[in-house]
């Protein structure tokens, strides 16, 4: 005997459509935020750029892709070692920042390398798809990471007010 299908009720439809509504919310300010790191500028120059620690968390990526180790020498000659970090046991330019960014970023910095390439720029992991598309995705883990926040605090404080504490977040950090 085949299963009635039912329709959802009103209640259930109009419980469903906050949640529609903050998910256009959230993807209204994902792609706001998107388009604005990447293609924005500020007095210093691009806004999507390696500046602070991200030179040290990014210097892996061309590192070990492109030169298949992990010795910092020429990525430092391109980024200088703004922190001044000596030299491993091996006699390598030290790096005291972890690997784990760098792994999350590597799908991103891999197309972003073959962007570089296929576009004659000089491929050398620090040109301007292969940063963008890192950062970008530095970006995207920053606003998905709002998603849960927003869930834990909707259980305290409900619907509207939850909102505000993500969001009061992601103005804090790099979405802005």
């Amino acid at each position: 005997m085949a299963e009635a299908r039912t329709r959802p009720g009103i209640l259930t439809r109009l419980r469903a459509a906050p949640r529609a509504r903050l998910a256009a919310v959230w993807l209204a300010l994902a792609a706001a935020a998107s388009v604005w790191f990447v293609a924005g500028t500020d007095p210093v120059g691009r806004t999507a750029r390696l500046t602070g620690d991200a030179t040290y968390f990014h210097a892996y990526l061309p590192s070990l892709v492109l030169d298949g180790d992990l010795d910092f020498t020429n990525q430092y000659a391109l980024t200088g070692n703004w922190y001044g970090f000596g030299k491993t046991e091996l006699g390598r330019p030290a790096n005291i920042f972890g690997i784990g960014p760098a792994l999350f970023e590597l799908p991103a910095f891999l197309a972003g390398h073959a962007v570089a390439r296929a576009s004659g720029l000089r491929a050398s992991g620090f040109s301007r798809p292969e940063v963008a598309a890192a950062l970008s995705m530095s970006l995207l883990a920053s606003l998905c990471a709002l998603i849960p926040a927003f869930a834990l605090v909707r259980r305290r404080l409900g619907g509207g007010a939850a909102l505000a504490a993500p969001l009061l977040v992601a103005a804090a950090g790099p979405v802005v």
